[in-house]
């Protein structure tokens, strides 16, 4: 019985961790949509460069 709950408890813990890091993740790409309106074209050129890197992450691939 201890060990169910002490698993269970680390599936909630872990799914909580997914959970914010995706919530971390739609911030820094719309942080990133927004900086792609930039008059610099460096700032754009960085922006693009580091949705690319997300796009190409594991975690951050939509179905």
């Amino acid at each position: 019985m201890a060990n169910k709950l002490r698993l269970e408890r680390e599936v909630v813990a872990e799914f909580e961790a997914w959970r914010k890091a995706v919530t971390v993740e739609e911030a820094t790409v719309a942080e990133l949509s927004r900086l792609l309106d930039n008059r610099n074209r460096d700032v754009v050129l960085g922006a693009v460069k580091a949705l690319a890197m997300l796009a190409r992450t594991p975690c951050c691939r939509r179905s």
